[in-house]
């Protein structure tokens, strides 16, 4: 589409990437291959309105070795961007043997209205990626089939500190995010107004595609976290929905005003 960035290191500073289009595969806005490879988006970046099939803004294939994106920043933000497979703003695979992907939003970035046909409106994160949400910054408005705002499959981990997660809707399981064999840890932060149109409003657990060997845990940490008024239309876990071998901790923060 936009960019192609092959083993190299790529800066957008203040800089716009949109409008753009992968005719086939993935990166509508850019794609990241190779053996070392990097890209930060800050200083009020925008990556918007790209299309592809997979990963509309961001695009790091099973083929990229040692990987990192970075959206970071205020005024920097991944919007509007379609994907008709998986990955509305960001898709990253780490299948590559002895792979170390990573997608990281922070310093108050935005990633925004984004959609999905299939699975994660703003972030697809699969097979060892690591994904960090953190510094004020906010996953909102993005839809997909499952994980409208995150969906994570046996990822590394995913960690969301400080930040927001809000107003993603899912038109079947997990609003906020959807987690198959994978660890979501949320620090004081905020979970509120996403919708699953069948369970788990702001997240859903399970080892479907994992396997049942592989762990899948939430926790909820630090006082100021708060999970409230999301909403599973059809099924239950109008906050969580944890099926069979997953698990959860609460030790601090707020659950409230959550319908199911």
């Amino acid at each position: 589409g936009g960019f192609y960035v092959d083993s190299s290191a790529c800066a957008l500073h203040n800089h716009a990437v949109k409008n753009n289009k992968a005719t086939a595969g993935g990166g509508g806005g850019v794609w990241l291959s190779g053996s070392v490879v990097s890209v930060v988006a800050d200083q009020g970046s925008q990556i918007s309105s790209n299309e592809a099939q997979d990963g509309a803004g961001v695009y790091i294939g099973p083929l990229a070795v040692a990987a990192t994106y970075t959206l970071s920043g205020a005024g920097s933000k991944m919007a509007s961007n379609v994907a008709s497979g998986n990955g509305g703003a960001v898709y990253a695979d780490g299948s590559h043997a002895g792979s170390a992907v990573s997608v990281t939003v922070t310093g108050g970035a935005v990633v925004s209205g984004n959609k999905v046909t299939k699975f994660g409106g703003a972030v697809y994160a699969a097979n060892g990626v690591a994904v960090t949400v953190a510094g004020s910054s906010t996953i909102e408005a993005n839809e997909g089939e499952d994980g409208g705002g995150l969906y994570l499959l046996k990822a590394k981990e995913c960690k969301v500190t400080s930040s927001t997660v809000q107003t993603n809707i899912a038109s079947n399981n997990g609003g906020g995010w959807y987690a198959d064999g994978s660890k979501i840890t949320l620090t004081d932060t905020t979970v509120k107004n996403n919708t699953a149109a069948q369970h788990g409003g702001a997240g859903y657990m399970t080892v479907a595609v994992a396997g049942a060997a592989v762990p899948c845990v939430a926790s909820l940490k630090g006082p100021s976290s708060k999970v409230e008024g999301n909403i599973a239309t059809a099924g239950g876990g109008g906050a969580l929905f944890f099926a069979s071998n997953t698990s959860g901790t609460v030790s601090s923060g707020t659950i409230s005003n959550n319908t199911a």
